[in-house]
């Protein structure tokens, strides 16, 4: 009897044990894919598209039906131009999601950088119909709109995304180089002076201010701006940079005739 006794306390504690593991092993499985999304989400924000990728697709395999986890693994395709998956990846995300403004926006961004501006046009119309206060899809058609030469409507989406958003430093220097095409250096100068007391440091607006100062003859200033743009620029990229001396260049003989 005593034999049979000490087995059942044993017999009980093993049960025990065992519960308890499970029950640990059920809760990591349950915390896994919260877990994958997070360092998916990490990875991504630190530059480490392939790793995010790779993170992304587990979670997929785990939860099938996110629409948030192919929007997100499609961003990271994006980075890496890589358009055909990232289309592959926003579709998805539509298919389970059809009102996913997020997913118009990434897909029309994508259409865009293949040429593809009707199919792109339709989608940021899609993401503004879904949120008429998307900043970055009135930002991004109106940059659109630049592309296929149509100017007043570009500039209509660009005013629209600084009323929305006054701090957007990259939707003044749209603008203000859409307004300097259009020979309106006074306005495309203020826009440029807005973008650099909101971001000192935005590399685009030094380049269309030296654009302006050229327009309007007054070469010395051109200079310092672009100076500033090639101080900013370094050797991230070469074609830039050589495209950018190449205007430093006839600046210097422009100004020295002057």
């Amino acid at each position: 009897m005593r034999q049979q006794a000490k087995l059942g306390r044993r017999s009980q504690f093993l049960l025990i044990v065992f519960g308890c593991i499970f029950a640990l092993v059920i809760g990591s499985l349950l915390l896994l894919p919260d877990l994958l999304f997070q360092k998916g989400n990490e990875a991504a924000t630190n530059g480490s598209f392939e790793e995010a990728i790779r993170l992304f697709e587990w979670y997929i395999a785990l939860v099938p039906n996110s629409s948030r986890a192919y929007l997100f693994r499609g961003t990271a395709h994006l980075q890496l131009n890589d358009a055909e998956s990232a289309i592959f990846d926003f579709n998805n995300a539509l298919a389970i999601n059809p009102a996913y403004d997020s997913a118009y926006y990434y897909r029309g961004l994508t259409e865009a950088s293949l040429g593809n501006y009707a199919q792109a046009l339709e989608d940021f119309n899609r993401a503004l119909s879904l949120d008429p206060e998307y900043v970055a899809a009135y930002q991004s058609r109106g940059d659109l709109y630049e592309t296929i030469g149509e100017y007043e409507l570009a500039l209509d989406d660009l005013d629209r995304a600084v009323q929305l958003d006054p701090t957007n430093a990259t939707a003044y220097v749209y603008r203000g180089s859409i307004l300097r095409m259009l020979g309106r250096f006074d306005e495309a100068e203020r826009d440029i002076q807005i973008a650099l007391s909101i971001d000192y440091y935005n590399i685009s607006a030094y380049f269309t201010q030296a654009l302006i100062f050229r327009d309007r003859g007054q070469y010395q200033l051109a200079i310092n701006s672009l100076v500033a743009y090639l101080s900013l620029l370094g050797d991230q990229n070469n074609e830039m940079r050589q495209a950018a001396i190449q205007l430093l260049n006839a600046l210097e003989i422009l100004n020295g005739t002057d």
